[in-house]
């Protein structure tokens, strides 16, 4: 039986996921860094650079690029759930546990004075976040405050009721929150950070439900 999805927040549940070292590695490993796959959601600036000649994939971002990024933007990158076994690992067990696909996509924010550019926000389909490095305060109210219809971004609802939040923690390294579909929340850096959310949902064809390969080659 698929386990049901609640908003819930767990102290200390996955507190080896990554670390900055081993981010670090990732946004240093170019192929990896294409423009598709590093998401900005304030793009104020169109980056350039020059084409070498062994570069296969030229639209990937290159280091100057990069720490331009990390130094002034709240930015995310998606397909990730291979980057690491670890990632891949986690993605395997929430497969399996909710019986939805799942990709990994790594949130990273260094720049404390620039404000989070989604605000208040919902999305579309279950997350689970895992707090790797630093200190964010999450927040998340009911659903039922939102149309789901509506826009899903920057949302100005006040939390009059104390009953609509259901959660209003201090995420540390380790530390993993629940948030369901069409449910608002809020993440507010406290130090710099980087988090890893987990969006799962449904992709069927003719009715039969896709997986990405969770394999783990071993050399």
């Amino acid at each position: 039986m698929t386990k049901e999805f609640k908003a819930k927040f767990e102290k200390g549940y996955c507190k080896d996921l990554l670390n900055w070292k081993g981010l670090e590695t990732i946004i240093n490993t170019r192929p990896l860094l294409t423009r598709w796959r590093v998401r900005v959601p304030i793009e104020d600036k169109e980056f350039t650079w020059p084409i070498d000649k062994w570069m296969t994939e030229p639209e990937t971002y290159p280091a100057s690029a990069m720490k331009e990024l990390i130094d002034t933007k709240t930015f995310y990158i998606v397909d990730a759930s291979k980057f690491t076994k670890k990632l891949n690992d986690f993605c395997k067990n929430i497969e399996e546990t909710y019986e939805k696909c799942c990709d990994a996509h790594i949130y990273i924010c260094k720049n404390l004075n620039e404000n989070h550019p989604f605000g208040i926000h919902f999305d579309y389909v279950d997350n689970i976040i895992v707090q790797c490095e630093g200190i964010t305060n999450f927040r998340v109210w009911d659903s039922s405050l939102i149309d789901p219809m509506g826009s899903n971004q920057k949302l100005t609802f006040v939390d009059d009721e104390e009953d609509d939040t259901l959660l209003d923690v201090i995420m540390e390294p380790g530390d993993a929150i629940w948030v369901p579909k069409h449910c608002p929340h809020q993440a507010i850096s406290k130090t710099e950070r980087f988090s890893v959310s987990f969006p799962m949902d449904d992709f069927e064809f003719d009715g039969v439900k896709y997986y990405q390969e969770r394999d783990w080659q071993t050399l």
